[in-house]
C-alpha cells in the first residue's frame, strides 16, 4: 500500500475480521517482561507518536544502566508504529523480542499513517518528508536517552525503510550501524510490477484481470525512470498515482551505494521466500556489492517470507491474513550482531 493509502499489493479480508482467528499474539521468545513508554517525534502539525521499549533488566539505578538500541524504519505504506500487515505486527514481534535480550528500540508510527489525510492532498510529497524528520528526531533521542548507549544506536529498515535506513545512518556520526531487512535493489515501482506477475502466476481467481494492471504498471515505471519525468508530469501516469516529486527525490536515495561507503557495520538479512523483495532481483544485487566488505555480515533465511515469518510452502498475498510471529532465528542473529558491534553491550557504572 502507498502512504496514501493505495494498493501497491493485494488485499484480503482478514481470518480475524471474519471471526475466524485469535489475531496477533506475543511471540514465546518475548518472555521477560518490558519498559515501554509513550514518546513524540518531530516538530509542528506533523508530530507523530511512538514507543520507547526498553529491558526492563535495569538494576537498582536505572540512570546508569545502558542498552544499545535499534530504531525502526517501517516499509512502504501508512505503517503503524508495529509495521502491521494484516495479523502481523513484525516491529512488535522485534522490539519485544530484542527487549528480552537487553537491547532496547524504538518504533513510530509514519507520518503518512497519522496525517494520512493531509499527506495526501499534497502534490509536493517527497520520500525525504515521509521518513527523514521523523527517523533522525528518533535516532536523536535514542542517543540523548539515560538508558541507552548513545554510541549503540543503530537503523534498521525493513522493506521501503531499508531505503532510507542507510541515508539516516550515515547522515548521524555517532549511530553504530544499518540493518537492512528485505531492502529493495530496484525502485520499489520495479518490485510491484515483479510482484504482479508473480500473484498473475499463482493461476488464482486474480490472473483474470491482471494484464491490463501489469501493463500499466510496466508504463507508469518506465516514465518515472526516464529522463521525461518532470515536476509537471501528471501524477496519474506514474506509479501509484503518486506525484513527480516523490519519483524524483527517490532517485537520491542510493541504498546499496550509501551502505557500499559506510564504515560502520552493515547488516542484511532476506528471506528466501519474499515475493516482494527477492533472492535474484534484490538480495543478490545487495550480495555482489556489499559481500566482499569486511563491515558487511549478510544473512538468508531459506523458510521465511517478506516479514521474516517462517513458512513451508511458496508465500502468497493470504499469507499476510494468517497471524504469525518473526521466527526466533531472527531475533537472536540481531541480538548476536547488535551486541557484537556495541560499544559497550551492557554499561553499568
Amino acid at each position: 500500500m502507498t502512504q496514501w493509502g493505495k494498493i501497491v499489493g493485494f488485499r484480503f479480508t482478514s481470518q480475524q475480521a471474519l471471526g475466524l482467528a485469535t489475531g496477533w499474539k506475543k511471540p514465546c521468545y518475548a518472555d521477560k517482561p518490558v519498559r515501554e513508554s509513550a514518546m513524540t517525534l518531530g516538530k509542528g502539525k506533523f508530530k507523530v507518536e511512538g514507543t520507547l521499549c526498553l529491558p526492563n533488566d535495569i538494576g537498582e539505578r536505572a540512570e546508569v544502566s545502558r542498552f544499545p538500541c535499534v530504531v525502526f524504519l517501517a516499509g512502504s505504506g501508512p505503517c503503524d508504529r508495529d509495521s502491521t500487515i494484516g495479523e502481523n505486527k513484525p516491529f512488535r514481534d522485534l522490539a519485544l523480542g530484542l527487549a528480552s535480550q537487553n537491547i532496547a528500540s524504538i518504533r513510530f508510527d509514519k507520518v503518512t499513517h497519522t496525517h494520512r489525510k493531509t499527506f495526501r492532498d499534497r502534490k509536493d510529497i517527497t520520500l525525504t518528508d515521509e521518513y527523514v524528520e521523523h527517523a533522525m528526531d528518533a535516532v536523536l533521542q535514542a542517543q540523548k536517552h539515560p538508558n541507552i548507549l548513545p554510541h549503540g544506536v543503530f537503523v534498521l529498515g525493513h522493506s521501503l525503510g531499508a531505503v532510507v535506513a542507510p541515508m539516516i545512518t550515515a547522515m548521524n556520526n555517532l549511530t553504530a550501524g544499518c540493518i537492512i531487512m528485505a531492502g529493495p535493489a530496484e525502485p520499489i515501482y520495479r518490485c510491484f510490477v515483479r510482484q504482479l506477475r508473480y500473484i498473475m502466476s499463482l493461476d488464482g481467481p486474480e490472473a483474470l484481470y491482471l494484464n491490463k494492471q501489469i501493463d500499466a504498471a510496466q508504463a507508469q515505471a518506465e516514465l518515472a525512470d526516464s529522463d521525461k519525468l518532470t515536476l509537471s508530469t501528471p501524477a496519474k501516469k506514474l506509479p501509484f498515482g503518486i506525484g513527480p516529486s516523490y519519483w524524483l527525490d527517490y532517485r537520491n536515495f542510493k541504498p546499496i551505494e550509501t551502505c557500499a561507503s559506510l564504515k560502520k557495520p552493515v547488516l542484511i538479512m532476506q528471506g528466501n521466500r519474499d515475493y516482494q523483495v527477492t533472492i535474484q532481483d534484490d538480495y543478490l544485487q545487495w550480495k555482489a556489492a556489499l559481500s566482499e566488505k569486511q563491515n558487511v555480515q549478510l544473512r538468508l533465511y531459506e523458510r521465511l517470507n517478506h516479514l521474516f515469518i517462517s513458512g513451508s510452502v511458496p508465500s502468497t498475498p493470504i499469507e499476510y491474513t494468517i497471524p504469525g510471529n518473526v521466527d526466533e532465528q531472527v531475533i537472536n542473529d540481531l541480538t548476536k550482531w547488535v551486541a557484537g558491534n556495541s560499544p559497550v553491550t551492557l554499561e553499568r557504572r
